[in-house]
């Protein structure tokens, strides 16, 4: 039982990390296609600017690699655990079973949806967070020469170390929860 395991999970997680980085090529290829063919209109507005364009460039495909790679597997060996240890422990003794059915699967469904719902919040604010100091490095990086001929390379690198440093506390704040 063990071997069999020990290969469903090397076949899972292989098989999962293939098809993720196959779609994360072909998404990541797409994404940057799209925004190179946008109107020069819609780089006006100030969520388009280049230095978020190009962290979502980067950051968007990442993140469904993630979701489609070993998460997505975990996920699946999660719940065909849970549905297969429910069945042994039904066939085994169904009293027993059907009072840890009614207490721990609850509270285990409960615990999980708490933990997702916190870790969306907190990539999205990782996401609105670092979207602004790139934004501001982009802008910086684009306007070098007045950078350089006013002197203010380093007040414009303790501004960003700063927005940097912030936004590292306040997360590490918020990932001890999760």
């Amino acid at each position: 039982l063990a071997a069999c395991v020990a290969l469903g999970y090397f076949g899972t997680f292989f098989f999962a990390m293939r098809t993720s980085a196959f779609i994360r090529l072909k998404y990541q290829a797409n994404y940057f296609d799209d925004i190179l063919h946008q109107k020069p209109s819609y780089f006006d507005e100030e969520d388009h600017s280049q230095g978020t364009m190009t962290s979502r460039a980067s950051g968007d495909p990442q993140q469904l690699e993630e979701l489609m790679g070993m998460n997505m597997a975990s996920v699946y060996m999660g719940i065909f655990s849970l549905v297969g240890s429910v069945a042994i422990a039904f066939s085994f003794g169904w009293k027993l079973a059907l009072v840890a059915l009614c207490v721990v699967v609850p509270i285990l469904l409960a615990c999980s949806y708490w933990r997702l719902r916190y870790e969306m919040v907190f990539n999205k604010m990782n996401d609105e967070v670092f979207a602004e100091s790139s934004k501001f490095a982009s802008e910086s990086i684009g306007a070098f020469r007045t950078v350089a001929s006013l002197t203010l390379e380093d007040s414009t690198c303790k501004r960003f170390e700063r927005l940097c440093h912030e936004h590292v506390i306040t997360a590490y704040k918020k990932a001890r929860w999760v």
